[in-house]
């Protein structure tokens, strides 16, 4: 299955604990700025990947309510047709491939036709030679 590297991007995880108190100071960072984010809200858990750039902003903004921080990250950002809806196996080959080169995934977001795949930004060379 073919697919399109968009673009990469250096990136901060944060994890946080769900609570109204944290999802409200997260809306207003993102209305505030315009820096590239993804908000996964789990169960307990909810993940905010924002721009390097605005680290610092993020954790004065949710002092307290931070979790867990993980810099130093590298996004690639990749398209793929409509078919790979219906096509199993892709991730598991992508991922396996990722294994192969001893390149550990932190985090893995994946929608409509677009996958977002994050790594430590010293594996990031070698991730984009992989991705292509």
């Amino acid at each position: 299955m073919k697919y399109r590297s968009e673009s990469q991007k250096q990136v901060s995880l944060f994890i946080l604990e769900n609570s109204v108190q944290a999802r409200n100071k997260i809306d207003t960072i993102l209305t505030e700025t315009d820096a590239y984010t993804t908000f996964v809200e789990g169960v307990k858990y909810s993940t905010l990947i924002i721009d390097e750039s605005f680290t610092e902003l993020v954790e004065s903004r949710l002092k307290g309510l931070i979790k867990q921080r993980i810099t130093g990250l590298t996004a690639f950002f990749l398209s793929f047709p409509k078919e790979a809806l219906t096509m199993p196996g892709i991730l598991s080959f992508m991922l396996n491939r990722f294994k192969q080169l001893k390149i550990n995934v932190v985090q893995l977001i994946t929608s409509y036709t677009n996958l977002i795949i994050i790594v430590s930004s010293k594996d990031g060379v070698r991730a984009k030679r992989l991705l292509g």
